[in-house]
């Protein structure tokens, strides 16, 4: 309203000075014709003068006249613009009354669009979790029939999607070259010394079986080993079938995995695969293990000949296997027992594990029979130090004239055994060694992992009458081309003891052999 007011004042000036000069003007020539009449007549210049002064003033009142023309355009021009203001203002402000209306539309519009995508997103979370549960029914449908395939390093395998069921084909071929010198020794030969073959997968996850059998065993039966074992608790699982007896970790360390061709003498004295059961685990995150079974004790599929199985308890213990000092990680002791029975059995064989000589005859054995071992392993790096002393006790009840008992069969036996990786690889415990570099393999022509190895055995036997003892020193190298094949070369010098105990047995002396196998596994 200020401005309003403002802008129209100099208009009501004009209007009132425009009237006043109006006024003047046309009383302006009165007064020039009053003044004359009074006055005596004047002279020519005097005429003169006053006419110049009368078109001084009509020039002046023409100028006045044209001011005041101009004066009243403005004021009609400015009421002109005055009503346009006014008529501009209303229309401003019904322009602001429909925007406010209109915002206020607007508002309840953005009000209701935003109620409408709130309830769109639920249905989009309704609809993707519907959507999900179908995805996921239908997955599980798919992973019910689905198979994957592949290898994992160290063999083959078919399994489920949902990894309830899973089958591994695995073998091992080893092919020896063996060569004596002494007295009475075998022929040098070649030999397929394994040709191992079989199947190990999962049933519903916690079912772990495994079916092995030997081609190449002309002394046995066709099967080695067909076992199930249910592993629903590390600390507590279970299992039955064929398989090793849980006494000794040579025995316990598959062939394939073995530091030298054959193993030590000490493994005449510990049993093997019998059908059994047994109840085992591991506590501590690993750092204590232990076996608890039952056997029947008579070596491949045998049937038991006494109503007492042949029980074995073992310990097996990983001090700082959970430790931060990594030099000690894989120390480990243990040990085992066995109590078992037999009827008119075999006695341990004396046939060394080279089969250079046979030192100690086999004796009928009859009774109780009792094993006993300790056990001692180190991993580090690259080198790997085992040692182990077995003592095993045979009776020979009621062989002796007349039933009566005779003097039990006794041996004891020990090896210490030490391998070292020469190009730094990591040495499993039970395992074979991947090389850094392999040999002839794809992108490279590597040198493959060497190994050097040394170990000293000893064994000694009596029946209470005849004594005889015998050691050997085994040294040679081990090369992994790569991490599933492997050239094996031994060194074997072997030592009959004690004096001759019957004029059929050999006379003390020193034998030498030598062992090389190819072995390859899958």
């Amino acid at each position: 309203m200020k401005s309003f007011a403002r802008s129209v004042m100099p208009f009501l000036f004009l209007g009132i000075l425009v009237p006043a000069l109006h006024a003047q003007v046309q009383n302006a020539p009165a007064s020039r014709k009053h003044i004359r009449t009074r006055r005596a007549p004047a002279s020519r210049e005097e005429v003169d003068a006053l006419q110049k002064e009368v078109d001084s003033q009509r020039v002046e009142i023409a100028e006045l006249k044209s001011m005041v023309e101009k004066l009243v355009e403005s004021n009609r021009q400015a009421a002109v613009a005055t009503l346009q203001a006014q008529s501009a203002a209303a229309e401003a402000q019904n322009a602001a009354e429909l925007a406010k209306g209109t915002a206020t539309q607007a508002h309840s519009a953005a009000a209701s669009a935003q109620m409408t995508a709130v309830q769109a997103e639920a249905n989009v979370r309704q609809l993707k979790s519907d959507t999900r549960q179908q995805q996921e029914s239908l997955e599980k449908k798919v992973s019910a029939a689905a198979l994957v395939t592949g290898w994992n390093g160290e063999h083959f395998y078919v399994k489920s999607v949902d990894g309830n069921f899973e089958l591994s084909p695995y073998g091992y071929l080893q092919t020896d070259y063996r060569a004596y010198e002494g007295t009475a020794t075998p022929a040098n030969t070649f030999a397929i010394r394994r040709g191992r073959f079989g199947f190990q997968g999962k049933l519903y996850k916690h079912y772990e079986f495994n079916l092995l059998a030997d081609f190449a065993d002309r002394n046995s039966t066709l099967v080695r080993e067909f076992s199930l074992n249910i592993n629903y608790l590390p600390a507590m699982q279970f299992k039955f079938g064929h398989f090793k007896e849980p006494f000794s970790q040579e025995e316990l360390m598959t062939a394939a995995y073995i530091d030298f061709v054959e193993r030590s003498p000490v493994n005449n004295l510990v049993p093997a695969f019998s059908p059994g059961a047994q109840v085992w685990g591991q506590f501590l995150k690993g750092a204590v293990e232990y076996h608890l079974g039952a056997f029947n004790g008579k070596s491949f599929l045998n049937l038991n000949d006494q109503s007492t199985p042949e029980g074995v308890l073992r310990l097996r213990f990983y001090p700082w296997r959970n430790s931060s000092v990594s030099r000690l990680k894989g120390f480990a002791f243990g040990g085992a027992v066995a109590d078992g029975r037999t009827s008119n059995g075999s006695s341990f064989t004396g046939l060394m594990p080279t089969r250079t000589f046979t030192f100690f005859k086999t004796e009928t054995a009859n009774g109780q029979v009792i094993r006993a071992n300790g056990e001692l392993a180190w991993t580090v790096g690259p080198t790997a130090l085992r040692a182990e002393y077995v003592q095993t006790n045979q009776d020979r009840q009621n062989l002796g004239k007349s039933g009566t008992n005779l003097p039990g069969v006794v041996a004891k036996a020990y090896y210490i055994s030490a391998t070292y990786l020469l190009t730094g690889e990591k040495r499993p415990e039970n395992g074979q060694p991947k090389p850094r570099s392999m040999f002839l393999s794809e992108g490279g022509h590597g040198i493959g992992a060497w190994e050097l190895k040394v170990r000293y055995s000893n064994i000694q036997m009596t029946d209470g009458l005849l004594e005889n003892r015998a050691d050997q020193i085994s040294t040679g190298v081990n090369w992994y081309p790569n991490s599933l094949v492997r050239f094996m070369l031994d060194f074997n010098v072997e030592r009959l003891k004690n004096p001759i105990s019957s004029p059929t047995a050999l006379a003390p002396q020193t034998f030498l052999s030598v062992l090389q196998r190819v072995q390859f596994r899958f």
